[in-house]
């Protein structure tokens, strides 16, 4: 971030007019104070805006920190007259030994989501489109939610690959994800039930201050398209971040 010191020049033009009747150890002194009255000032605003950074992470997460539907409607136009339906949740998911059943999550202190409703009120996900939901995660530290964002990480290692428990089959892998946050992670799964049906999601998530934002979509008749999950991505950043 680029500082400035605006109104500096003025100061020294005054001293420049009042010159001749100053004596000349007298001009170096009140430089010093003035330097140091701006200098003092600027460290104040300085502490001001970065407590005014910390407001967002401080006041839990709320529906305006995820994307309206018009927002999401240019990603996915299907949408356009359709509605956003929020509601709150506990904790990052998280799969245990398995790789195919849930644990109990990555506790976070405040949880907002969001999916999305056509202009029929029908769930995309069972017309055959792609279904978007949106996640907010915010922890009550910066280092609770590095603390969540690698556990993350150690699930989308440890699990990928295939791995089947009971009647269902889970395969996990890696999507290339371009710089977002601090840290990023993207990977696609397909779960294959006894039935053969398969559940297929492609997931972002990203890592910014003590919030770990999640971009996920559900597809199950088509591959899901990657550009779309980084294009939620960067719409839920510039919304929650």
């Amino acid at each position: 971030m680029t500082t400035t010191t605006p109104g500096r020049a003025r100061p020294v033009l005054v001293l420049r007019r009042l010159a001749p009747a100053l004596a000349p150890a007298l001009v170096p002194a009140l430089l010093v104070a003035l330097v140091g009255a701006l200098v003092a000032a600027l460290l104040t605003t300085s502490v001001a805006a970065r407590a005014d950074a910390a407001v967002p992470a401080e006041r839990g997460v709320t529906g305006a920190d995820v994307p309206t539907t018009g927002q999401v409607a240019r990603i996915f136009p299907f949408l356009a007259g359709g509605s956003r339906a929020l509601d709150v949740g506990s904790a990052l998911d998280l799969y245990d030994d398995t790789c195919v059943g849930l644990t109990g999550g990555f506790r976070a202190r405040s949880v907002r989501f969001a999916a999305y409703l056509d202009a029929d009120g029908a769930v995309p996900y069972f017309e055959g489109r792609e279904d978007p939901t949106f996640f907010v995660y915010e922890f009550g530290s910066r280092r609770r939610a590095r603390a969540g964002f690698q556990a993350l990480v150690d699930y989308a290692t440890r699990c990928e690959g295939t791995a089947t428990d009971g009647d269902t089959t889970r395969t996990l892998s890696p999507v290339s994800v371009p710089a977002l946050g601090e840290r990023r992670l993207g990977f696609r799964t397909a779960s294959r039930f006894l039935d053969s049906s398969v559940a297929r999601n492609l997931e972002v998530y990203v890592l910014r201050g003590r919030r770990i934002e999640r971009s996920w979509i559900q597809r199950d008749t088509r591959v899901i398209n990657r550009q779309h999950a980084v294009r939620m991505a960067r719409l839920l950043g510039r919304t929650a971040g």
